[in-house]
């Protein structure tokens, strides 16, 4: 709409001003919706890219980063962020720490991890995780990765947003993968890690 348009010098721009406020975040909201209702785009090759860089990105924005045992995997049903009368069925898997590199936690500490609330969420179960062996069958869905490196990262909150993002989850991310799959984020970890906690 023009700005000389009658419409809009009778009601001015707060209006629209006001609709976009509200909107962005549902907006936002809606591309995180469960696995059900939105495909999940795949993650960029320069996200997963083994290099110091990626890996110091990882860290910088991580509450904590840790390699951690998966103690325990259940089915819950939690209730759905846009409606709580409503619920979802996430994957709970509980996780004990073996070693931190960033973070309050210590050797022994557990966390819990739900995934599954957005179309990303895969959990720790997903069976494209573990690569099959060249000339066997992948390994049954009860099967699962017992050891991960996690870069817990909570997402940004939106300010007077109605609905937040989703908690963390375990993806198809640099930030959560088998420890089997991350040997060059380790091998980074034990060299610089305690370097990067002490950069102001």
């Amino acid at each position: 709409m023009r700005p000389d348009h009658p419409s809009f010098r009778a009601h001015g721009p707060g209006p629209v001003r006001f609709r976009m406020r509200v909107l962005a975040p549902v907006l936002v909201w809606l591309c995180f919706l469960p696995s059900h209702g939105m495909a999940c785009q795949p993650p960029s090759a320069t996200s997963l890219a083994d290099s110091p860089e990626r890996v110091k990105a990882d860290f910088d924005g991580a509450q904590f980063v840790v390699t951690a045992q998966v103690a325990d995997v259940r089915k819950v049903m939690v209730s759905d962020p846009g409606d709580s009368h409503f619920g979802n069925s996430v994957e709970r898997a509980t996780f004990r720490v073996e070693h931190a590199f960033k973070g309050r936690l210590k050797p022994g500490d557990t966390f819990v991890i739900d995934s599954g609330r957005s179309s990303c969420g895969t959990g720790v179960k997903n069976w494209a995780f573990i690569p099959p062996e060249p000339g066997r069958k992948a390994p049954a869905a009860r099967a699962y990765p017992g050891r991960w490196l996690i870069y817990y990262t909570p997402p940004p909150l939106i300010p007077d947003a109605p609905v937040q993002l989703p908690p963390f989850e375990i993806t198809h991310s640099s930030l959560s993968r088998p420890a089997e799959l991350a040997t060059h984020d380790l091998q980074v970890l034990k060299r610089l890690a305690g370097q990067w906690v002490r950069t102001p």
